[in-house]
C-alpha cells in the first residue's frame, strides 16, 4: 500500500501508515531546506517545522538574510540517510538518522566567496510531533 502525506491530510490509520508520514515529514524537512537555501525562499520550508524549533527558526530567519543581503549558496543539499523511528509516543516521534551537507560556498552579489563549509556527515535525532493530523519537526535534539 502507497501512503502519500499532505501537510492537511488526516492522521495515519494504521502503524504502517503512521511510520510512512513521520519518515515522510522529516525527509521532506531536509528537502524543503535544501530548496530554501537555493532559491531563498523560506515559505515552503517553514510548512514543516514547528514554531518552538529555536534551530528550524533560525535556520529559516538565516536564509531570509541571505536574501536581504544579495547573497546566494552553492553546494549544501542535505541528505537524511539510515533514517529510523527510535520513539513514537502518541502524538510525538524521535527520528534517527544519518545527515550529509554537501560543501557549501556564500558568495555575495558580485560572487565573491563569503564563507565556504567542508562536507559534513553526522548523526542526528529529530523529535516531530503531529498537530492536527500532520507531522511536523519540533526540536533536533543532539
Amino acid at each position: 500500500m502507497t501512503t502519500t502525506s499532505t501537510p492537511s491530510g488526516p492522521a495515519s490509520s494504521s502503524p504502517a501508515d503512521e511510520t510512512a508520514a513521520i519518515l515522510d515529514a522529516t525527509k521532506r524537512y531536509f528537502e524543503e531546506f535544501s530548496s530554501a537555501l537555493h532559491t531563498r525562499d523560506t515559505t515552503k520550508f517553514r510548512t514543516t517545522f514547528l514554531t518552538l524549533c529555536v534551530v528550524c527558526l533560525e535556520d529559516a530567519d538565516k536564509i531570509d538574510a541571505l536574501l536581504r543581503s544579495g547573497q546566494t549558496i552553492e553546494g549544501g543539499s542535505l541528505r537524511l540517510t539510515n533514517m529510523e523511528i527510535t520513539a513514537l509516543n502518541g502524538d510525538n516521534a524521535v527520528v534517527a538518522g544519518s545527515l550529509t551537507a554537501d560543501m557549501t560556498t556564500v558568495l555575495d552579489g558580485s560572487r565573491r566567496v563569503v564563507e565556504t563549509y567542508p562536507t559534513m556527515t553526522r548523526s542526528r535525532n529529530i523529535a516531530l510531533k503531529r498537530v492536527e493530523g500532520k507531522w511536523s519537526v519540533q526540536a533536533f535534539l543532539d
